[in-house]
């Protein structure tokens, strides 16, 4: 996995290591390195280009942001929506019935008709570092910087069997109730 993400940020290997939460980090060396792009900084962050994600970019310019940046680890914005191809989403937002990938759409037209509004696709977000500077990897631009004066976290969910996420059941048995356990 070091080796994927040394590859994939164009880095050496030294500048990936794992942390005690069995997480890769990379660390840009000082000094020869090339450092970072740092992008101008933004009112708000999101992280996760999801329905969440663009409801929160759309509230914070509602609510006065000047500037705010989505940044989405996919190629397109819509989250686990795009896969939902069944009925019932949009009746409070937009007080009709729609699928998941066309509520999505919904979202996305309104975000991309914000010029304040900046979406970066197939980033990665690698750190979360004080004061609201967010490191990322953009498959694009590389390394960047962002910078925030606030930090909204809308990563979603990924739909997984019982046996994916390792959560052992109890069997029920004839003369008990059901019971379910999750973690």
């Amino acid at each position: 996995m070091s080796a994927l993400l040394a590859r994939e940020l164009d880095t050496p290997l030294s500048s990936v290591r794992k942390d005690k939460a069995q997480s890769f980090l990379y660390r840009p060396r000082r000094g020869g390195e090339p450092t970072p792009e740092v992008i101008p900084k933004f009112d708000v962050a999101v992280i996760g280009g999801g329905p969440a994600g663009m409801a929160a970019a759309l509230a914070a310019r509602e609510r006065g942001a000047k500037r705010v940046v989505i940044i989405e680890r996919n190629r397109e914005l819509g989250g686990i929506l795009n896969q939902c191809i069944h009925n019932g989403f949009g009746l409070h937002r937009f007080n009709e019935e729609l699928t998941g990938p066309t509520y999505a759409q919904r979202y996305i037209d309104e975000v991309q008709a914000d010029p304040a509004i900046t979406v970066c696709l197939d980033t990665m977000v690698l750190e979360i570092k004080p004061k609201y500077s967010v490191f990322v990897s953009s498959a694009s631009r590389g390394p960047l910087e962002i910078a925030a004066r606030a930090v909204v976290l809308a990563m979603g969910c990924r739909e997984r069997t019982r046996g994916a996420i390792r959560i052992l059941g109890i069997t029920r048995q004839a003369s008990s109730p059901p019971v379910l356990c999750s973690a």
